[in-house]
C-alpha cells in the first residue's frame, strides 16, 4: 500500500544528495515538477509506477544519473522523447507498462542512447512508425 503522496517539490527531497534508490510505488502523484531531483546527484533507480503521472516535465529529472526509471501503471497517453533528455546518457531502463501510450513518435527514442530495457507492454499502441526503434541497437 502506498503512502497517498500526492505532491512531490524538490524540497521533498532537498538534502538527500547520497540518495539512489526511491520508491514512491502506489501514490497519488500528479506532477513532477523541474529539478526536483537536482539536488540528487546520486540517484540511479526511481520507482514512479502506479500513481497518475500523465506528462513529465524535461527538466524533472534534470541533475541526476538515472539508470532505472519505472514509470509504469499511471497515466502516460503520449510518449514524449523530451522528457527523458536529462538523462540520456545515463538511462537504461524504461517501464512504461500499461500507460495510455496509443502512439510513438518517428525516432522517438533518438535520445534514448544507451537503452537497454524498454517495456511497452499493455499500452494501447495503434500507431508505430517503422524509424521509431531506428536509434536503438
Amino acid at each position: 500500500m502506498g503512502n497517498n503522496i500526492d505532491v512531490l517539490t524538490p524540497r521533498s527531497v532537498a538534502g538527500c544528495v547520497e540518495l539512489e534508490y526511491f520508491n514512491l510505488f502506489n501514490n497519488n502523484i500528479v506532477h513532477i515538477p523541474p529539478n526536483t531531483f537536482a539536488g540528487n546527484p546520486e540517484l540511479e533507480t526511481l520507482g514512479l509506477g502506479l500513481n497518475q503521472i500523465e506528462t513529465l516535465h524535461p527538466l524533472a529529472l534534470f541533475g541526476t544519473v538515472i539508470e532505472h526509471l519505472d514509470l509504469s501503471l499511471n497515466r502516460i497517453s503520449v510518449f514524449d522523447p523530451t522528457w527523458y533528455e536529462a538523462i540520456n546518457g545515463t538511462l537504461h531502463s524504461l517501464d512504461l507498462l500499461a500507460n495510455g501510450i496509443s502512439s510513438l513518435p518517428s525516432d522517438g527514442f533518438r535520445t534514448l542512447r544507451d537503452i537497454e530495457v524498454l517495456v511497452l507492454n499493455y499500452n494501447p499502441l495503434r500507431n508505430v512508425p517503422g524509424n521509431a526503434f531506428i536509434s536503438l541497437d
